[in-house]
């Protein structure tokens, strides 16, 4: 929570903060800890991929290891949150 309260200080309200992994468990422990801080809200899909956010659209192959990931198929698990 720690982390959080510090990404909060400096996120200005109205700014987004993006994660994306490939490990499932990984995924589900950062939302389940973002979806808990009260200073931050989830960005739904229907927002995300209907409302021209080019962040989100580019996490996906962003790194080499996302570039490796799709080569392979493999499945990435996104979560984007609002800073309130």
């Amino acid at each position: 929570e720690q982390l959080l309260d510090e990404y909060a200080h400096f996120i200005r309200s109205g700014g987004r903060l993006y994660t994306i992994t490939d490990v499932e468990e990984l995924g589900a422990w950062m939302k389940s800890h973002l979806d808990a801080h009260p200073l931050f809200e989830r960005v739904g899909d229907e927002e995300l991929d209907g409302g021209g956010d080019e962040a989100a659209k580019f996490l996906p192959s962003a790194s080499e290891e996302a570039q490796k990931v799709k080569r392979n198929e493999g499945k990435t698990y996104r979560s984007v949150y609002r800073r309130r």
